[in-house]
């Protein structure tokens, strides 16, 4: 059976199914994108949350004090200082109007030891040449080396160089364990002693985007759809945006998902087309988004249907669907991928998982294919490449550019 047989044997099976399944919805949220509408929503939660989202909020901004300050060396040949070490909190101090904000108590929740050249104070600067760091965000530990770091004096005791009269600037890069790259930007008070003792610490750091969410959606038999993916070090909490024929819903309704989870079912979805992202929340706000994947629950058809289609994309253009065969396995001569746009492929009786470069949002059928024709297809699922919209950044959320799944 050539592409365009098998294509239009399969619409006839199921004209009805495919008449009544479209990618845009014409309610008039949907008018905006489905970007938009995933960012309205996401933003009226970090608004209207509980109080322990409000951290979520911010940017992250770390403080503290000098806890050991070294041991005289020679670093890359020059005199210097080895072991430095620094260690506070997430959150918390710096300089205010009045004076000195309190640091914040608890146990700690960073560290990080340096050595440096060159020599330190008013009028000097020094090069950290190395080091390590610790950061614990309470679901997960992250930890790297510190590399391509200065520390700058300002001239003299009423100069200024953005930290405050005397305070000294620090600029470093942050390489995770997972050779990723971030940064950090700091102030340090060893100006004062009078005042402030021991030298404290105090500032932001960016660290790299996670690797992804990698989520997986899969139709299930009963009609529900579950959810699955990848769980990111650092995160908080987790969001999940559902986009059906009424606008956004957040998911689950009462409260984030903990820091620990790695799926969600959605029991009940509405009838048609269900579209899902996955946010991954932490200290600086959003720290990733899923790919965008969508399904149909309820939509298979026929005798033979192949049972609970899966779909990942992996922050990729590359879908990847699985399925289990029909209870009749029999009678199955092979299967079909049939996508919304473009040609079927035929596969064997013994796949059970097929992979599709996309060029951009489709959805997809598997069909169950006998002696005498189609056997069943499956409910449809869908995704979009290149969806991850939303980006951590200094001021809460950024939306990125791309093409509407709804106009």
């Amino acid at each position: 059976m050539r592409p365009g047989e098998l294509r239009a044997t399969i619409e006839n099976f199921r004209e009805a199914d495919l008449s009544r399944i479209h990618l845009r919805p014409a309610r008039p949220l949907w008018r905006t994108t489905a970007r938009g509408a995933i960012a309205f929503a996401l933003a009226l939660w970090l608004r209207d949350g509980p109080t322990a989202r409000a951290a979520d909020r911010t940017p992250i901004f770390v403080s503290g004090y000098e806890v050991s300050a070294g041991r005289a060396c020679v670093v890359a040949g020059l005199a210097g200082n080895c072991g430095v070490t620094f260690g506070g909190w997430i959150g918390g101090a710096g300089p205010v109007s009045n004076g000195w904000a309190a640091f914040r108590g608890g146990p700690i929740a960073w560290v990080v030891i340096v050595n440096y050249s060159g020599a330190a104070g008013l009028g000097h600067a020094v090069v950290i040449n190395e080091g390590t760091w610790t950061l614990s965000t309470g679901s997960a530990t992250l930890n790297g080396q510190l590399s391509q770091g200065a520390v700058t004096w300002p001239a003299d005791a009423s100069a200024d160089l953005g930290c405050g009269k005397g305070v000294a600037l620090v600029t470093a890069a942050l390489l995770t364990s997972r050779s990723q790259v971030g940064s950090v930007s700091a102030c340090l008070d060893d100006t004062h002693l009078a005042t402030v003792f021991p030298p404290r610490l105090w500032g932001g750091l960016a660290l790299p985007p996670p690797s992804g969410l990698n989520l997986n959606l899969r139709a299930d038999r009963s009609g529900s759809t579950t959810l699955s993916w990848t769980n990111i070090p650092g995160t908080l909490s987790y969001v999940i945006v559902r986009l059906d024929s009424t606008g956004p819903t957040l998911l689950p309704s009462d409260a984030a998902l903990p820091a620990s989870a790695t799926g969600f079912t959605d029991v009940a979805p509405p009838t048609g087309l269900d579209c899902y992202v996955v946010f991954a929340i932490g200290a600086a706000a959003v720290l990733a988004g899923s790919d965008l994947l969508c399904g149909v629950p309820g939509s298979h058809s026929g005798a033979l249907p192949p049972g609970e289609p899966t779909i990942q994309l992996g922050q990729s253009t590359i879908a990847t669907l699985t399925w289990i065969s029909p209870a009749t396995v029999d009678s199955i001569s092979g299967y079909a991928l049939v996508p919304f746009s473009g040609d079927p492929s035929v596969l064997p009786a013994s796949a059970r998982a097929t992979s599709t470069q996309m060029g951009g949002p489709s959805c997809f059928v598997i069909a169950s294919l006998t002696e005498s024709g189609v056997g069943g297809t499956s409910d449809v699922v869908c995704a979009w490449p290149g969806f991850p919209s939303v980006a951590a950044t200094d001021s809460g959320l950024r939306q990125a550019s791309g093409p509407s799944l709804a106009r």
